[in-house]
C-alpha cells in the first residue's frame, strides 16, 4: 500500500529524461525563430525603402545598408553612417548577418524611382551567433526579396 523507493527513483528518472528531451528540443526551436525573425526583419526593410522610393517621398531614393547586427534604410543614394534620418533596424539578439554577396561588393542597396528596381542583386545570409541554422535572404535586380 505505498510506492517502493526503485519505484520513485524510476519515476523520477523518466520525467528527468523527458524534461531533458522537451529542453533540447525547444531551445532548438528559438534557435531557428530567432534567425527566420531576423530574415524577416530584412525583407521588412527592404520592402520599406523600395515603397518609399516607388512613392517618391521628399523627392529622394532609399536604400538599405547591412551591418553584422542591423540593418539600417537610409535616404539618397548612399549611406552616412550617424545621419539623423536613418532608420536602423537591430536584428535580433542571437542572430547576425554572417555574408553579404551583393553585385559589385558594398554593404548598400538603393531602389530607383519609378521602377523600384534595385541597384544591387545578391544576397544575404543571417545566422545564429553561437553556430546554429542560417537564412538566406535572395535580393533581386527587381528589386524584390525572399
Amino acid at each position: 500500500k505505498g510506492f517502493t523507493l526503485i519505484e520513485i527513483l524510476i519515476s523520477i528518472a523518466v520525467v528527468g529524461i523527458i524534461a531533458a528531451v522537451t529542453i533540447s528540443a525547444s531551445r532548438s526551436f528559438l534557435k531557428n525563430k530567432t534567425v527566420e525573425s531576423a530574415a524577416y526583419e530584412i525583407l521588412s526593410a527592404l520592402s520599406k525603402a523600395r515603397s518609399l522610393t516607388l512613392a517618391s517621398k521628399n523627392a529622394s531614393k532609399y536604400g538599405v545598408h547591412f551591418d553584422s547586427g542591423s540593418v539600417t534604410i537610409f535616404k539618397g543614394t548612399s549611406f552616412t553612417a550617424g545621419n539623423p534620418e536613418n532608420d536602423v533596424i537591430a536584428l535580433y539578439r542571437g542572430a547576425r548577418i554572417t555574408n553579404i554577396s551583393l553585385s559589385g561588393g558594398g554593404q548598400d542597396i538603393v531602389f530607383e524611382r519609378l521602377s523600384g528596381k534595385s541597384t544591387r542583386s545578391g544576397a544575404v545570409t543571417v545566422s545564429e551567433t553561437g553556430g546554429g541554422g542560417s537564412r538566406l535572404v535572395n535580393i533581386y535586380k527587381t528589386g524584390l526579396a525572399e
